[in-house]
């Protein structure tokens, strides 16, 4: 056990897996099926917030018909066959093996559905590797959550200690809600996000997986 962190809380999306190829492809066509053309051209960089303000970022709208049209078409496609391609970046599988074998309670707290992301668990076996796996729509209150809430919920269910317990991320978002619910935080840099410019210089910068392994487990 750690004399520093005996809790991790991970991001999953850009920080566990790589899920780019199955969520833009599921945008992509969503959008085609729907007839609206996004914005931007569609790139990793997007993935990360709530999937309807993705989708009202690509279309600029707020129309909620559309965006409820687009978002259905998107969960047909990705909870289906887009979610078989998230993969596991490197080191990731052995450094929760390791943490897991050293009595580091781990969680997941994303702001993806909670249904994909329990069959990515089934997917990569991770199912019995974490104690509690929260998606943004796990929870019924308040009533448009946030991922600082998941932590929260994660934090208060289980019973961990703020002190104790760290959360890892790869987005700046994923910083503030970690500092918003009382957590230090560790910046993944290999995923998805831009953040090493906004999160502070005191936060700890993971360049591979192996290097959370030597912080938890000092």
């Amino acid at each position: 056990m750690s004399d520093t962190f005996d809790s991790v809380i991970f991001d999953l999306d850009g920080t566990l897996i790589d899920s780019g190829p199955g969520i833009l492809q599921g945008f992509s066509q969503a959008f085609v099926q729907c007839g609206v053309t996004p914005l931007a051209p569609w790139s990793t960089s997007l993935i990360g917030p709530p999937l309807l303000q993705v989708i009202a970022r690509q279309c600029g709208s707020q129309d909620h018909v559309l965006l409820e049209r687009i978002k259905a078409a998107f969960v047909e496609r990705y909870d289906n066959e887009g979610f078989r391609l998230s993969t596991p970046y490197l080191g990731i599988q052995t450094m929760l093996d390791t943490l897991f074998n050293r009595n580091i309670r781990l969680y997941i707290a994303t702001n993806k559905r909670i249904y994909p992301t329990q069959c990515i668990m089934k997917l990569l076996n991770w199912s019995s590797i974490f104690e509690g796996v929260y998606g943004i729509d796990s929870l019924v209150s308040p009533p448009v959550p946030q991922k600082k809430d998941v932590i929260r919920h994660i934090t208060t269910h289980f019973d961990l200690s703020h002190a104790r317990t760290l959360y890892v991320g790869d987005r700046y978002e994923d910083y503030q809600a970690a500092t918003s619910a009382g957590l230090d935080f560790a910046l993944a840099t290999w995923g998805f996000g831009d953040a090493e410019s906004l999160v502070p210089p005191n936060k700890q910068r993971l360049g591979c997986a192996d290097a959370l392994c030597k912080l938890v487990l000092l």
